[in-house]
Order: structure tokens, then sequence, then C-alpha cells
């Protein structure tokens, strides 16, 4: 499968699709098809067997290399948004508003200190 948005796929659209409308606009005449019943008709019983028949080609590898679309929570495991917080003199980390984040909107998060005598001044912290 080629991604719709490469040159590559377009071609591929733009060639399929032209064939379609030069063999269809000619076999349509030839038929005296007038009208959009008659031709899904014709397309499904005659044009498109007719069509796959001539251009289906069997598969170079029998095995299905498509996955299923992960579930919320191993995308929530896999996918991390960081960003860089700075570190109150009380070890509080304030999150930032991010509306596509849900739960964490302007809140504080209490940090474990390092070291009893060190305060972090204005240190960064990744989450």
């Amino acid at each position: 499968m080629i991604a719709a948005s490469s040159p590559q796929a377009k071609g591929r659209v733009e060639r399929i699709h032209g064939m379609h409308q030069e063999r269809l606009v000619k076999k349509r005449r030839r038929k005296r098809i007038a009208n959009h019943t008659e031709a899904n008709q014709y397309l499904e019983l005659e044009y498109l067997p007719e069509h796959n028949r001539r251009f289906t080609r069997a598969v170079a590898r029998p095995e299905n290399y498509h996955h299923r679309a992960p579930c919320r929570a191993e995308l929530d495991r896999i996918l991390r948004l960081k960003s860089e917080r700075t570190i109150s003199d009380d070890w509080v980390v304030r999150s930032e508003t991010l509306s596509f984040v849900e739960g964490y909107d302007n809140r504080f998060f209490q940090l474990d200190p390092q070291s009893r005598n060190y305060a972090p001044a204005r240190g960064k912290s990744l989450p």
C-alpha cells in the first residue's frame, strides 16, 4: 500500500481513473446505457467482474502484515508529551495548560526531594 499523499499513489489513482473513464464511456455507449440505474447494474454485473478477472494479480507473499489498532492504554504507554518545567524552591512543578491532554490543566505536582540540603532554585525538569 502506498499512502495517497505520495506522488506515486497519486499517479496510480489518476491512471486507474483515466483507464476506467476511457473504457466505461465507450462501453456505456455500445450498450446504450442512458441512466444511473442501468449504469450501476452494468458496473456490478458485467464491468467490475470482467475488470477484476483481467487485472487481479496474486499476492507476492500471503502473510498479512496488518496489525490491529492499539487501544488507548497502549497509546498512553507508548506516547508521551514532554515539556520543560521549572521546579520551585519547595520542589513543586506546575503543569502548563494543555487543553488536549486530559487531567493536567494547571495542576501542581510535588516532587520527592533528592536532598534535604539542596533546593533546586529554579532548576528545569522534564516529566
